[in-house]
């Protein structure tokens, strides 16, 4: 049976770590990701939830601008806790009369403003630091949804098995809570970051520590983490359990 002693020397960073990790769920994921398909009720949802990031992508010339106004203007109302929720803001055919913008075209352009935030915040992080002390790479996962790299900045530390609620990403991942499944703490450069492993649902604490036992007496192998199915290392778990009578 393979264990961790048999990968490939390297560098002792958690960096070089997280390349290896990143590589083996790659291999898992190639032929099994799928991309999820928000409707644009979604897609301004998850807008408005996070609106304070919209002004990033003001003053661009971008055919979407007028749109940006609507949304800022819309979490903005949504944020006063004295505010009623109005099913009407967030329709198509509402954003098109006061945009002037075609309704056939909102959708599309609701797709752009989002994917043009993911893109920002990989290619120009710093931008969306909010002044928190503890900067994460999230990598989340969801069912056959995954998106990883995605920068933030919050005040408190994560730690394994904290819960994490983030509707922005939603529309993404058909799902808005994830719990950390793993964390890794990286120091370059005189500044600290923390990729985290984000997973869709809530935590099985009893199963986390079963899959540790397991890893330790070699039931399980590290590359089994990444690389199999929950269901099958499920599977694998319980086996060991009868058979230990656990």
């Amino acid at each position: 049976m393979s264990s961790i002693r048999e990968l490939p020397k390297f560098c002792r960073s958690c960096r070089s770590f997280a390349e290896v990790v990143k590589g083996l769920v790659k291999d898992k994921h190639t032929m099994t990701t799928e991309e999820y398909k928000p409707d644009a009720r979604t897609l301004v949802s998850c807008l408005v939830s996070e609106y304070q990031w919209l002004d990033l992508l003001k003053n661009r010339n971008k055919v979407y601008e007028p749109i940006l106004n609507y949304l800022i203007c819309l979490g903005e109302y949504a944020r006063d806790e004295t505010s009623s929720y109005d099913v009407k803001r967030y329709q198509v055919n509402t954003i098109s009369d006061v945009t002037g913008i075609k309704a056939s075209k909102i959708k599309k352009y609701l797709t752009n403003i989002y994917d043009d935030i993911l893109e920002l915040n990989r290619s120009q992080p710093n931008v969306f630091c909010n002044g928190g002390q503890y900067h994460y790479v999230f990598n989340f996962r969801n069912l056959s949804y995954d998106y990883s790299d995605f920068n933030l900045w919050l005040s408190v530390p994560l730690a394994p098995l904290d819960t994490v609620e983030f509707f922005f990403i939603s529309a993404k991942l058909q799902a808005s809570h994830f719990w950390v499944e793993d964390i890794r703490h990286i120091h370059e450069y005189g500044k600290v970051s923390a990729e985290v492993d984000l997973k869709g649902g809530f935590p099985n604490v009893y199963r986390e520590l079963l899959l540790s036992k397991a890893e330790f007496m070699h039931e399980i192998d590290f590359r089994d983490k990444y690389q199999l199915y929950d269901f099958q290392i499920d599977e694998k778990l319980r086996k060991y359990a009868i058979h230990k009578k656990l």
